[in-house]
């Protein structure tokens, strides 16, 4: 379960981070055509339990406003000692959490999963790292993604993605899209 990035923003993200890659180490990049922010990762979900997962997720959706977003800072996966992701914050009223909650609630009720123990971070993971990357190259990550990235965007829909691995990552397309308060 996702939002979408607006295509400014990852225009943005996209040319910030193009200039990167030859200045890190190796890692497994992100199409940042298929980037989103994940609110809740489902893991193999059979295709039986989708309807009624769509239906108990949409009124979490619904009693949301839709959300202006900010693509912020770059980070990494530990914070502290050699990074094994490398991410960009999102900058997002605490609405956000408030619908990352009844999200995972309505996941749980619907598919009996359990939820994650970690707290939810807004972040766009962008790439994971072949070796972990040193402290070197975490500055220079951060300091190029200091600051604002790209335009605030509003998000008034959320989206269940179907990813498929392959070849070259996976491949996402949308299963449903669940509307926000005030959309239309």
């Amino acid at each position: 379960m996702a939002l979408e990035v607006q295509q400014e923003a990852r225009q943005e993200l996209d040319r910030r981070v193009s200039g990167l890659r030859g200045r890190l180490p190796r890692a497994r990049w992100v199409d940042l055509g298929n980037v989103h922010l994940t609110l809740l990762f489902l893991g193999e979900t059979g295709e039986a339990a989708v309807a009624g997962l769509v239906e108990a997720l949409r009124p979490a959706f619904a009693r949301c406003p839709a959300l202006d977003l900010q693509l912020r800072d770059g980070g990494t996966f530990p914070p502290r000692g050699p990074a094994r992701v490398a991410w960009v914050g999102v900058e997002a009223p605490a609405a956000l959490q408030a619908l990352h909650g009844e999200v995972t609630a309505a996941a749980v009720e619907a598919l009996g999963i359990e939820p994650e123990a970690r707290p939810f971070s807004a972040h766009l993971t962008l790439a994971r790292c072949s070796e972990p990357w040193k402290r070197d190259a975490t500055e220079t990550w951060k300091a190029a993604l200091a600051g604002p990235i790209g335009p605030a965007f509003r998000v008034d829909r959320g989206t269940l993605f179907e990813s498929v691995l392959g070849r070259g990552g996976a491949r996402y397309s949308a299963v449903a899209e669940l509307e926000m308060a005030g959309s239309a």
